[in-house]
């Protein structure tokens, strides 16, 4: 999903802040050997701190769009950024991280709450790009359980040569198998989609007798 200008450049504030921007180090044989180390660990804390950031701020946005008053809330200019941030911290602080409660308050302090679920998508492809991921969508006919997923997300990562993490969704239409979607890439085993290509190999051949 393409993001504006404006939410793209909060979003990145929000990355910076989560990440923390430490400089890197210069070699120094085994300590720096013990730095890469501590800097392999600390990327991967990095990696979850942003994800619980961004189930955070997802489940956030969603609310808002859901509930239009909320938004109507923040935009009222009869209301006060004071009033604003009150409530804010009543609802956030202590719930979420305190990197998403600063960044609230300075969406709320810019005016800017109503680009909420824009950051949200600009954030995430932050992220994505840092960890080399890409993002799909599964239907499937039935529920997939977790080895299933596991087999499916790696099967797709060999052929677009990236991680993959999919949303999954149950579609009951496809009969049976099913779709997923993943970096411009569509795979799909699905009974209709196997129905359709035996109806059409049945209609060539006999297309072929006549």
């Amino acid at each position: 999903m393409k993001c504006s200008e404006i939410g793209s450049r909060y979003a990145t504030a929000l990355y910076e802040a989560s990440v923390g921007g430490e400089a890197a180090k210069p070699d120094r044989g085994e300590a720096a050997k013990a730095d890469r180390g501590e800097a392999a660990t600390g990327r991967a804390a990095t990696n979850q701190a942003q994800e619980a950031i961004l189930i955070q701020l997802r489940a956030i946005a969603e609310v808002f769009e859901r509930n239009r008053e909320i938004l109507d809330f923040f935009a009222a200019p009869s209301a006060s950024w004071e009033s604003k941030e009150k409530v804010l911290r009543k609802t956030f602080e202590s719930r979420v991280s305190s990197e998403l409660v600063h960044f609230l308050l300075l969406l709320n302090e810019k005016g800017r709450m109503g680009i909420l679920a824009d950051v949200t998508h600009a954030f995430e492809n932050l992220i994505d790009q840092a960890q080399g991921v890409t993002r799909g969508f599964v239907r499937s006919a039935s529920v997939i359980d977790a080895e299933q997923m596991k087999r499916l997300e790696e099967t797709v990562r060999k052929v677009i040569g990236k991680r993959v993490i999919f949303k999954f969704e149950v579609d009951p239409s496809l009969a049976g198998g099913l779709v997923a979607e993943a970096g411009g890439w569509t795979f799909n085993d699905s009974l209709v989609s196997h129905l359709t290509t035996l109806r059409e190999d049945l209609g060539r051949k006999s297309g072929a007798l006549i």
